[in-house]
């Protein structure tokens, strides 16, 4: 493994400044999470790139360093350092950037569709995201409805998706179909 220093980057110059230290022969990196946003006009899911830290990168060495080819490099202000002397990261500084490189890998940082499918926060239709996000047994909060603010408990998720819950309507337990849509889980009871 080599040694990791921190590149500072002209304004807005992140990926030409990577592009051209890759070109040069060096292993760079800036973390970047992406982001969905949606398109009113073209009424499609836009991915965005965000970097996480804006005009850095971290740029990894072996051996001799040619300072004036990393300096020329087109995007690229300065290595950052003490009076104009490179610093290396050091030992922790590194272990967490390898840390940070292995979860943009696993799409930690990502709020995409694809990412929330594939950490299970979200399934890819309605119906699975309600059997993940409600189980049988859980207790739920009704928002929307002729039974809103009544607390039930989750029996199944039907094969559409939709919660089938017993509530206590006048002292007996009544079984009612609730959109997903239209329950929270209620973080209290459970916790007790």
């Amino acid at each position: 493994m080599g040694r990791w220093y921190a590149i500072e980057t002209n304004v807005k110059c992140e990926d030409k400044a990577l592009r051209n230290l890759r070109l040069a022969g060096f292993r760079a990196y800036s973390p970047l999470a992406r982001t969905e946003i949606w398109n009113k006009r073209k009424r499609v899911h836009v991915v965005r790139e965000l970097r996480l830290m804006p005009r850095y990168l971290f740029l990894e060495t072996h051996g001799e360093v040619p300072w004036y080819v990393i300096r020329a490099c087109e995007g690229v202000q300065r290595v950052l350092g003490v009076d104009g002397r490179p610093v290396a990261l050091g030992r922790k500084d590194v272990k967490a950037l390898l840390d940070v490189m292995e979860a943009e890998e696993n799409l930690e940082f990502d709020t995409t569709r694809a990412a929330k499918i594939r950490r299970g926060e979200i399934g890819r239709t309605k119906a699975e995201t309600a059997r993940i996000r409600f189980k049988a047994g859980a207790n739920i909060t009704i928002t929307k409805g002729p039974f809103a603010a009544f607390s039930a408990k989750v029996v199944t998720v039907s094969g559409k998706g939709k919660l089938e819950a017993l509530i206590s309507v006048f002292g007996r337990l009544t079984e009612v179909t609730v959109d997903p849509e239209w329950a929270a889980l209620d973080l209290e009871s459970e916790a007790a």
